[in-house]
């Protein structure tokens, strides 16, 4: 997947410079401040939400391979902010770009299976 952010066309990686990334943004932190990662496990209900900050993770993380010339956080929310007019489509297409990595489509199908049970 690729999106220009900030003049620049810039591929999305979802392997495991993307996962220990997220893990940095938005991994759960015990209260003496330790990384336990699981941020897969807590940002994947949010993207299928199509929660605005869960899909900038994504998008930020996704570009975790990018080393000359990586978007900022904030050129991340400044293209969602101007560019995005559909966000449960782009939700989608993150979703689907998940399911092709063989990194995280395990817990995301996983949390897909947890959530189907859940509403039946």
């Amino acid at each position: 997947m690729e999106l220009k952010i900030n003049g620049h066309n810039v591929g999305l990686v979802f392997g495991m410079a993307f996962v220990r990334e997220l893990n940095h943004l938005a991994g759960v932190a015990t209260k003496e401040g330790i990384n336990l990662g699981m941020a897969l496990q807590t940002t994947i209900p949010s993207l299928l939400g199509a929660d605005p900050v869960a899909i900038a993770n994504v998008i930020y993380a996704a570009t975790a391979h990018v080393k000359i010339g990586r978007p900022t956080q904030e050129d991340v929310d400044a293209y969602l902010e101007s560019e995005v007019e559909d966000w449960d489509k782009l939700a989608e297409k993150l979703v689907a770009e998940l399911e092709k990595s063989n990194v995280t489509k395990g817990p995301l199908q996983a949390m897909k299976a947890a959530a189907a049970e859940n509403q039946n």
